[in-house]
């Protein structure tokens, strides 16, 4: 049996590289540029959505007269509304004025209230209003606030605020974010377009 002859190596496929550099860019890369805009959309309505129930779950009551409070400790804001909703009832005073004290419902030591460090108003839905006192809470528990003034009924409302500062800054910081990974992509896609066309 005579030994058969080496067959030949096959060689490569011919490819030519302009085919391979006109390429158009992958329809994947195009969805990508919506990702991190669609990411900081999300960090910014969760953002604003937080504020709003912040300010719509805050404690609210009628003026004048004496209510008692339900606080966490720590640093609460008293807010007059001159557009507000308590217990389905709508109330609009466009400017009243009331005095007001704090103190513990169980031992009757009083809570001093302070002006705001920083002024802040919102103006949403049925609720419009602004901060007129700060308070400093101890400690958790229940306490007594008695406010009088003039026979004009108004609306008081008492929190953490809602947290404009904290919903700002997560926006900014999504936007900012957003914007470099969005010029990167397109960046990419840019080239491979300029690639596919040269």
């Amino acid at each position: 049996m005579e030994p058969s002859e080496p067959r030949p190596p096959v060689p490569p496929p011919d490819v030519d590289p302009v085919t391979l550099r006109r390429c158009p860019p992958s329809r994947a890369w195009y969805a990508l540029t919506a990702i991190p805009l669609l990411i900081a959309a999300f960090v910014c309505a969760r953002a604003i959505i937080e504020m709003v129930d912040r300010m719509t779950s805050m404690q609210r009551f009628v003026v004048p007269g004496m209510v008692e409070l339900e606080l966490d400790r720590g640093e609460q804001v008293v807010f007059g509304e001159s557009r507000s909703v308590v217990n389905g009832v709508g109330y609009n005073n466009a400017s009243f004025e009331v005095r007001c004290s704090v103190e513990d419902a169980a031992t009757a030591k009083p809570l001093a209230l302070k002006a705001p460090t920083g002024h802040t108003s919102y103006s949403l839905g049925g609720y419009q209003g602004e901060s007129l006192w700060e308070v400093d809470v101890p400690q958790a528990g229940r306490y007594r606030m008695t406010c009088e003034g003039p026979d004009t009924k108004a609306v008081l409302a008492v929190g953490r605020g809602f947290g404009l500062g904290t919903a700002v800054l997560q926006m900014v910081l999504a936007g900012l974010l957003a914007m470099p990974l969005t010029a990167l992509i397109g960046w990419r896609i840019s080239r491979a377009r300029s690639r596919a066309n040269s």
